[in-house]
């Protein structure tokens, strides 16, 4: 289940928190220190509302809020570890493709060379889904999206997603919309809002 964003805030700030205790510097390895080449980029969670960049040199930035917070780190055995003046921190980690997951937090989405989204995609949309019209809907990988409709009319155009929101342009019509989405399970439900009102549409995921 997806975190809301004020669970996001909450998390940041415990987190951030922690980070504060050790951000202040850390004493030199001659050896340098042991960092997981996959780790290593900038990574945003689901809202967009923090993130951080991890270096090949064992530095990171926090970036929260337009602030940014250094510290170094170090990564063994799929765990990372936060050094500073106060002390350490070990926290469990993994990566599977553009996804990060700490401990305890929030997972992350890795920042894609171009995109002004932090997040971009949520992998999880992707795919064919069919309502109960038979129309199919489609998100692909590369950020584009189509519909087919079941008297074979076709609607294409580009997406993003973020925060448990998709942005969608049609090529027809080049001004973004903006819903609401959750999936659970092999359901994909979009809700759109005009008023007061609120409309889901109910999608099952295509078995290919």
């Amino acid at each position: 289940m997806k975190l809301n964003c004020f669970l996001t805030q909450f998390l940041v700030s415990v987190f951030l928190a922690f980070c504060v205790m050790f951000f202040a510097g850390c004493s030199d390895d001659d050896d340098g220190p042991s960092v997981d080449p996959a780790i290593v980029g900038t990574w945003f969670d689901e809202c967009g509302e923090y993130g951080y960049t991890f270096q090949s040199d064992g530095t990171f930035i926090l970036l929260l809020d337009g602030q940014s917070y250094k510290g170094k780190f170090s990564t063994s055995n799929g765990k990372i570890t936060i050094t500073g003046d106060g002390g350490s921190g070990t926290m469990s980690y993994s990566i599977n493709g553009d996804i990060l997951n700490i401990e305890e937090h929030d997972t992350l989405h890795r920042k894609k060379s171009g995109n002004n989204n932090p997040t971009g995609i949520d992998p999880d949309i992707l795919g064919t889904w069919i309502n109960e019209d038979d129309s199919e809907l489609t998100f692909n990988d590369n950020g584009t999206w189509s519909i087919v409709f079941d008297d074979g009319e076709v609607q294409s155009g580009t997406f993003s997603t973020s925060c448990g929101k998709v942005t969608i342009t049609s090529t027809s019509d080049e001004t973004p919309q903006t819903v609401s989405y959750s999936i659970i399970g092999d359901k994909l439900i979009l809700t759109y809002y005009y008023g007061d009102e609120e409309f889901p549409f109910t999608y099952t995921r295509k078995n290919n």
